[in-house]
């Protein structure tokens, strides 16, 4: 085999280990090894990787399947809306006038995709834009946490806006969009998958020099790709993946936000979900566990987020939030 052509299949192949990195990486080595191989040294790397390709299999059974459950037990339903509620018919859940203006909450447009991006990035730290957050570094003060703000709303949102539009609702105050809710019900892992194009591609930017000045976006690309995977909380099965986002004027739990909430947990459940789950920020100023719990949810699991715990030169924790809605229900 031409070595150029070698080159290029392994090149390919650090790429794909870069994109799945758990999935691939014991695959990548062997494959690689079997393409470098002498002929005469060809077969005892064939045993090799059929051997490695066989505990791969055996890898994805075991730490996959159980995550796979609860797509097959929602398939049906997934089906039946996506051919029912594709997301371009304009349906009102909920609209009342009070003393703040009128306030519509409805289903998703594809025209709303770039507000939608905007709140994601402009509430992103502690109701404030991502691009804009002051962050003092080794006696320098950078304006924003993450130098590209198109970027970040697509990393956050692009899944649910490109993937699940019909399971996005949007707040509208006096015909002006303020907030939304995004939900999915298929397996977390595909939502991760689908933002690693987005986490290669601010790699790529990183590495072309496109952050260079600009100290807190070269730490944040780290990060994902580094101790952010392993500061990852755990999630419960059997439960989908909840998202939501209101302007820096209107806190997400408090009125109008939790006009947009309830509305929102009222679809899941006639949709026959049973709980969902959210992963969040906390200190112990800003969100503590007891505001969760006032508000319903159970906190599954929490890890030190490193990255957050350095902007904010104190302790910040990833919480994985879950809600029962059966209970909610019941009350």
């Amino acid at each position: 085999m031409h070595k150029g052509l070698k080159l290029s299949i392994l090149f390919l192949l650090l790429i794909l280990e870069f994109i799945y990195l758990q999935f691939l990486i014991i695959l990548t080595i062997p494959i690689g090894l079997f393409i470098l191989a002498t002929k005469e040294n060809r077969r005892k790397f064939g045993i090799l990787f059929l051997a490695t390709s066989f505990a791969f299999i055996v890898y994805l059974f075991r730490s996959y399947f159980s995550n796979m459950l609860p797509l097959f037990s929602i398939l049906p339903l997934v089906l039946r809306r996506d051919k029912n509620n594709s997301g371009t018919i304009d349906e009102i859940l909920h609209e009342r006038v009070d003393a703040q203006g009128s306030v519509v909450i409805r289903t998703y447009r594809e025209s709303d995709r770039d507000k939608v991006m905007e709140i994601c990035s402009d509430v992103a730290v502690l109701g404030q834009p991502i691009d804009q957050y002051l962050v003092h570094r080794n006696g320098r003060v950078f304006v924003g946490v993450f130098k590209d703000k198109d970027l970040w709303g697509e990393f956050w949102m692009s899944y649910h806006t490109d993937k699940e539009p019909h399971n996005i609702l949007i707040e509208e105050l006096n015909r002006e969009i303020i907030g939304y809710t995004a939900y999915s019900t298929v397996p977390v892992w595909r939502v991760f998958v689908h933002q690693a194009r987005y986490a290669i591609e601010m790699r790529i930017k990183k590495s072309l020099g496109k952050f260079n000045d600009h100290q807190p976006t070269k730490e944040f690309v780290d990060w994902i790709f580094g101790k952010g995977r392993h500061e990852m909380p755990r999630v419960p099965d059997n439960s989908a993946y909840f998202h939501i986002d209101m302007k820096s004027s209107s806190n997400p739990f408090s009125g109008i936000g939790i006009r947009l909430l309830k509305t929102t947990e009222m679809k899941m459940y006639d949709e026959g979900l049973e709980s969902y789950f959210g992963l969040v920020l906390s200190s112990e100023s800003f969100r503590t566990d007891k505001v969760y719990e006032r508000l319903g949810y159970e906190v599954y699991d929490r890890t030190l987020n490193s990255f957050w715990s350095d902007i904010f030169r104190k302790p910040v924790y990833n919480l994985c939030v879950v809600k029962d809605l059966r209970k909610i229900q019941s009350t």
